[in-house]
């Protein structure tokens, strides 16, 4: 199957190649992404017709399972179709600011935007498998493309549907792409805008906590990655001060910033920053190559949490961060988590919860950073200081990537007995299950941790 990408002033045309099923009903949908509860209200002119032009009847329907969205094409059995239509996201000055990363961006200067929000998918099981999936921008000359598999205006690779949705989408004639092949893993940035710092001075930070990562969980499958790509653009209508907003994505990572945007760690503004990259990029190892069963909620204290404490090791690692600033800023977030109302709630309630309460939604990063901690202090003592949180994530990750594994609360909780003892296991399960405080020791680990 194939998507061809042709984004305007105000609205981006998509069009979807595909062969229908064998019973001649062909169902797509689109479905709620982060924040976005219902991206379906953005899409329009929805039409189908076989590769030969003649109509097809198209019926739009809601479900109560997700996605809720649904368009049904009836075609000739196993017969291939296109199907096109048009997404027409708000204007950026109607969208809160730490949501500006999410939705999609065009305008006549710059189109980027995820293919969770944007690409309609054809359901069902047999839609689920590993698949050759084509891309297309159609743009004007002199526009310079890139998405999360590469900066070709026409591709395909070998992946699944939802992979290859997760993935960023942009176009502007004022987008530069720069390569960087000197680690294990290659890197690509793809960046548009005016901003205080050279783009190479970006590509080198970014390449520095790459590497620091690949490091730190002795990634022994870092080569057989494809490139990693980071997208960076200005925020459409800057905020006031320093802001920054980002999420993982497959194969790449998206930011956006205030123009003003310093990586000077000096300065609050550039530590943030370079926080933002570090969590974000560490998201492609514990969250796309880390996978969690579902509901993946319960496990955010590990993929949100452990990430928090892995980026500020890895900045130390890669010489951006001060050991003392990457202390301070464990402290905010013990100090957050002390003071956050819901720091009790049970994991449970998150499921529910997580995209409403501020409190809920803050939970596991804090919980599962201070978890992270401890579990590094226990791993310690066990092997006479042998063994640390690095091990334990190299273990998920080889894990993962050797043999399938996801990761949900039982199966983190037995590996952390086998790394510790029972009676230590139960102690976190009490914390990232029942809601429990963790005990002192385990906020006193920062000031060793990072050391």
């Amino acid at each position: 199957m194939r998507y061809a990408i042709a984004p305007s002033d105000a609205r981006v045309e998509v069009q979807i190649e595909l062969t229908g099923e064998s019973d001649g009903d062909t169902e797509l949908g689109l479905g709620r992404w982060a924040a976005v509860e219902d991206p379906s209200v953005w899409i329009d002119a929805v039409t189908a017709a076989t590769v030969t032009g003649e109509p097809l009847a198209v019926t739009a329907s809601r479900s109560e399972r997700p996605p809720a969205a649904r368009w049904t094409v009836a075609h000739a059995p196993g017969a291939r179709f296109v199907l096109r239509y048009a997404v027409a996201p708000p204007r950026p000055e109607t969208i809160d600011v730490e949501d500006q990363h999410i939705f999609p961006r065009i305008s006549a200067s710059l189109f980027r935007g995820v293919g969770n929000l944007l690409l309609l998918e054809p359901l069902g099981d047999a839609w689920l498998a590993p698949r050759r999936i084509g891309w297309r921008f159609v743009v004007p000359e002199g526009t310079s493309v890139a998405c999360s598999f590469g900066n070709a205006r026409e591709g395909e690779v070998e992946t699944t549907l939802d992979d290859f949705r997760h993935a960023f989408f942009s176009a502007s004639p004022e987008l530069r792409w720069l390569v960087d092949d000197e680690g294990d893993r290659d890197l690509r940035l793809a960046i548009s805008g005016g901003w205080s710092f050279a783009d190479d001075d970006l590509l080198e930070a970014v390449g520095a906590v790459l590497r620091a990562q690949t490091e730190l969980v002795s990634d022994r499958h870092a080569a057989e990655q494809a490139p990693f790509v980071v997208s960076f653009a200005p925020y459409t209508t800057p905020p006031r001060g320093y802001s920054f907003g980002g999420t993982g994505l497959t194969d790449s990572f998206l930011a956006v910033a205030s123009p003003q945007a310093s990586l000077d760690t000096s300065e609050k503004g550039g530590r943030l920053l370079l926080h933002l990259l570090a969590h974000e990029m560490f998201h492609e190892i514990n969250g796309r190559r880390i996978r969690r069963e579902s509901p993946e909620q319960l496990v955010y204290w590990f993929s949100e949490g452990f990430t928090e404490l892995m980026a500020h090791r890895s900045l130390v690692r890669a010489g951006l961060y001060r050991p003392e600033q990457a202390e301070e800023a464990g402290q905010r977030l013990l100090d957050e988590y002390r003071d956050n109302p819901a720091r009790e709630t049970p994991n449970e309630a998150l499921v529910a919860g997580f995209w409403g309460e501020p409190g809920l939604r803050r939970l596991p990063y804090q919980r599962g950073f201070v978890v992270g901690l401890w579990l590094d202090r226990l791993m310690r003592a066990h092997s006479q200081g042998a063994r640390g949180i690095d091990d334990f994530m190299q273990a998920v990750l080889e894990a993962a990537d050797e043999r399938g594994e996801k990761v949900s609360v039982d199966r983190l909780l037995a590996r952390i007995e086998a790394e510790t003892d029972a009676a230590d296991a139960q102690a976190i399960r009490e914390v990232v299950v029942e809601g429990a405080m963790p005990p002192p020791e385990a906020f006193a680990h920062l000031g060793t941790i990072f050391r």
